[in-house]
Order: C-alpha cells, then sequence, then structure tokens
C-alpha cells in the first residue's frame, strides 16, 4: 500500500511536470519532442529497466543525480517488503519534494495564466 502511495505522489510531481511543459509550449507538435527527450533519459537513468548497481562507476553515479532512481530503490525495498530499508525515506522524500515543487510552480503558472 505504501507503495501504491509513493507512486501516486511521485506521478503527481511528474504529471504537474508535464501539464506545465504543455503549457509552455506554443505548438503542439513540440511538446511530444520534449517529453520524449526529458522521459527516455530518465526512465534509462532510473534503474526501472536494469539495476544501476551493474552499471559502470560514471553511469551509476549519473544516475544517481535522477531524482526517480531513489524513488525506484524504495520501491523496490518496499516490495520485498522492507520497510526500515534507508531507501524508503529517501524516496519518499524526493517524491514529495518534487510533488510540492512542482504543484507550487503549476499553481502560480495558472494563477498567471487566468490573471
Amino acid at each position: 500500500m505504501l507503495g501504491l502511495a509513493l507512486l501516486a505522489v511521485l506521478g503527481l510531481g511528474l504529471g504537474t511536470l508535464s501539464y506545465l511543459g504543455a503549457l509552455a509550449m506554443k505548438v503542439e507538435y513540440v511538446f511530444a519532442a520534449l517529453v520524449q527527450t526529458a522521459t527516455m533519459p530518465l526512465i534509462l537513468l532510473s534503474g526501472v529497466l536494469l539495476p544501476m548497481d551493474l552499471a559502470p562507476g560514471w553511469l551509476y553515479a549519473l544516475s544517481r543525480a535522477n531524482p526517480i532512481s531513489h524513488v525506484v530503490d524504495a520501491e523496490r525495498a518496499l516490495f520485498v517488503g522492507d520497510f526500515t530499508d534507508p531507501s524508503v525515506p529517501v524516496g519518499l522524500a524526493v517524491a514529495v519534494v518534487l510533488a510540492a515543487v512542482a504543484l507550487a510552480v503549476g499553481i502560480r503558472a495558472m494563477r498567471r495564466l487566468n490573471a
């Protein structure tokens, strides 16, 4: 249950960022390229497809800069049932901060748009 809540918080933040990107685009077809350009490196560096522990050192260090990789680590620990793993609070904090910042920026952008 906690894993689903963590994914919901992350989805809220990423969805808000995606909506902000769509608002910023003046041409609709540019948005798809923007989303694909941002999404693919985030997915590949997050460790969703392969654990980044197996990657070379430079790639592992680069993946640590990806906030989604911390959430992926937390999800792996939660799915195993290890609620005391140190990655769980880190992943939760990253997801909450990402969602909070994205929502704050999103609310500000919507207020400007409607003003």
